[in-house]
This record gives C-alpha cells, sequence and structure tokens, in this order.
C-alpha cells in the first residue's frame, strides 16, 4: 500500500520520523516491536521482530515509531460532543480536523490485473457485499459475480438479498455454498429482513411477504437456510478465527427508512460497537464508520461517527469490511486501519465493483489468552 511522505509524518504520532532504514527500531500495528530488515516493495519493509519471526513487505502505514497505548491510542483528540449532536456530514468535518482526514488508497492494490501473488504464511481475505440476489439474475452484461477471485477466505458484508424473502436466501445459500473458498463468513444487512425477527413482523407486510402468521417460526427457518451453507460461519455480534486471525461481524446501521438491523443514532449503536473485543484483526459491519467509504452521491455521509470512535480509540482492527453505500466502493485507511467498501453492487443496482482482496499473516503460533472463537467483552 502506498502512502505520502506527508501522510506517513503524521502515522509516526507527529514525530518528525528519521530516515528509515536497515535496523530502524519501529512497532508494527502499535504492538509488535521489530526492526526494519530489508526494503520490500516501494513504501514497505520486510520487519525482523523481536520473537524471531518475520513479516515481509510491511507498508509504512503499518508502522510507527511509539507502542499504541493499551486500551486504544490515547494520543488521539477527543471529540467534542456536538460532534455526535449534529448531522453526520457536519460531523465530518469536526473529526477530520481533529484527526485528519481519510486517506484513499489505490483499488488496484486490492483487486484487478495488478494484485499480486498471495505470499507464503498468509490468509487471502475476498470480500464482497451488497449482492442483492444477483447471483440469479440473468445479465446481458459481464458481473463481478462471475469471477470472483480464488482466495482462503469469503466475506461477504450483507445485503445478500433484495427484500430477505425465503426464496431469496435459498437461492443466495445455494450459489455462496458452491464457491470454491475454503471457509466463509457472513453477516446481514438492511436488506435481509427475514434475519432480524424483531422488526419482521412490519417489514415483512411494508416489502410484500405478507402478514406472518408466526414470525419466529419464518425467521428460525430463514437462519436454518443461512445455518447450512457449506463450511460458512453466520456471525451476529460475534466471532471466529482463521489461522489465528481474529473476527468479529455485526449487521447494525444507524436508522435507514426503517429496514433491518435499523438503531437510531448514537447510545443504541454505541451499545453493539462496545461488543466488538480489542484484538479483532478483520472486522465485518454493513455500515460503513464516518468519513470512509460512506459518502453518498447526494453529498451527504451515512457513516457512524460512534463506530469510527470505537475503532481509532479502543477496537483498532487491521481491517474494517463493509458494504451499504453502493457508490462508496474502495479502499480508505486513518493510518492504523484499513477500510474497505466492498459493495458489489453500484448506485444503479448493476454489480459490477469487483472484489476487494488483501492478505494478512499467520501470526506466529504461540498461546495467547482468549485464543479461540471471539466472544464479546465489555
Amino acid at each position: 500500500m502506498k502512502a505520502s511522505s506527508s501522510f506517513l509524518s503524521a502515522l509516526f504520532h507527529k514525530q518528525t520520523p528519521p530516515e528509515l532504514c536497515i535496523g530502524t527500531s519501529v512497532f508494527v500495528d502499535g504492538t509488535r516491536e521489530g526492526i526494519l530488515a530489508c526494503v520490500g516493495e516501494p513504501n514497505s519493509w520486510d520487519v525482523l521482530f523481536e520473537d524471531g519471526s518475520e513479516e515481509y513487505s510491511v507498508p509504512t502505514s503499518r508502522m510507527s515509531l511509539k507502542p499504541m497505548a493499551s486500551g486504544g491510542d490515547s494520543t488521539l483528540k477527543p471529540l467534542p460532543l456536538r460532534a455526535y449532536q449534529i448531522d453526520p456530514t457536519q460531523a465530518w468535518d469536526i473529526v477530520r480536523s481533529a484527526r485528519g482526514d481519510a486517506l484513499k488508497l489505490p483499488l488496484g492494490n486490492f483487486c484487478g490485473e495488478e494484485l499480486p501473488p498471495k505470499r507464503e504464511r498468509t490468509v487471502r481475505f475476498v470480500c464482497i457485499s451488497d449482492t442483492h440476489s444477483y447471483e440469479t439474475k440473468a445479465m446481458s452484461m459481464a458481473t463481478a459475480l462471475e469471477s470472483i477471485p480464488p482466495g482462503d477466505v469469503l466475506l461477504h458484508c450483507g445485503d445478500f438479498t433484495n427484500t430477505g424473502k425465503a426464496s431469496e436466501v435459498a437461492a443466495f445459500a445455494k450459489w455462496f455454498g458452491e464457491l470454491p473458498h475454503a471457509r466463509k463468513i457472513l453477516i446481514a444487512g438492511n436488506h435481509d429482513l427475514s434475519l432480524h425477527a424483531a422488526s419482521y413482523a412490519e417489514t415483512a407486510k411494508r416489502f410484500g411477504h405478507g402478514a406472518q402468521e408466526d414470525v419466529e417460526d419464518t425467521c428460525a427457518k430463514v437462519r436454518a437456510i443461512v445455518d447450512a451453507i457449506p463450511r460458512c460461519e453466520y456471525l451476529v455480534d460475534s466471532g471466529t478465527e482463521v489461522e489465528g486471525i481474529r473476527v468479529w461481524g455485526s449487521p447494525w446501521q444507524p436508522e435507514f427508512c426503517d429496514w433491518a438491523f435499523n438503531l437510531p443514532r448514537g447510545e443504541p449503536c454505541r451499545e453493539k460497537w462496545r461488543m466488538i473485543p480489542e484484538g479483532v484483526d478483520v472486522l465485518l459491519t454493513h455500515g460503513p464508520p464516518l468519513g470512509h467509504g460512506d459518502l453518498c452521491s447526494s453529498g451527504h455521509r451515512a457513516g457512524c461517527l460512534d463506530l469510527l470512535d470505537e475503532l481509532q480509540t479502543r477496537v483498532r482492527p487491521r481491517y474494517h469490511c463493509f458494504g451499504h453505500v453502493h457508490e462508496g466502493h474502495g479502499v480508505t485507511t486513518d493510518g492504523s486501519t484499513t477500510y474497505v467498501n466492498a459493495s458489489t453492487c453500484n448506485l444503479r443496482y448493476r454489480p459490477v465493483n469487483e472484489a476487494i482482496v488483501f492478505d494478512i499473516e499467520i501470526p506466529p503460533a504461540t498461546v495467547r489468552e482468549g485464543s479461540g472463537p471471539l466472544s464479546s467483552r465489555s
């Protein structure tokens, strides 16, 4: 990944970084101390860690001169209360003045013909979202669903149906289950109505599903279809591990036209984001955080400030994957987390946006406290 020299300076906790050279001591992802061993690809280095392990082509965007403060990044400026009380579009001006702007990363680093080959001792994640039942539709054009790249883990960030009818879920489950990826991780989105029992009695009527005599039973049957997808884990405020890489999934987003998994902005959203454990490497949510992949065609922002604040001050995942805002497809960073809007459908609901691919190094085989499937920790 490429980073400008001015942006890199900001990453080093507002210090003036020395000339980077072999032997410089750095912290990768704020926690792992090592030394620069060899120049890698542009704006990257091979790093030799204290435990004797190595990581190749580590982008400078993941390095700092100081370790991350325990429990989050204490160097970040706190946001004024009024940022949470105004329109998200206006709030973003406050956030970026206090914490810096989002840096857009070249999409060619994550998809297409320029994608580098997978390195040894890494897990390749392939991320899609907002496929909206197009797997069953005949199109007069080539679609991204016909050429999903190979990889170890296929991630889907929700809105895999149009309105969550059982027939749509079943069609998606068949298609998703037949894809060759060894593991699949799935969350729901606001369009996947029948997977949110708490709102389905109302949304079923509004979106043409008809009155439901037994909402709980209908939703349980739909959930069973999802749970039966081969080699797939469906996450709802829960987590899993892939080769020691920790993954967490949550379907929520701020209120959006009274669809599924909607919550009022503020404390109801924050309550869900507090469930995300520290130490997560890959986070899946349906909706974006404020300022990253959330700019709508109207010029307004749809992202969640409470989500962004939890990620920047406490969770600090390596990757945050989401969808929801189709026109936000792409990759950005704040210098700590890489934000991935993986919406497959574009603004016109055409499934033409390519899947986004990234590799994560398999951590050293050490016994870590709380290893195994993630559980939420307050």
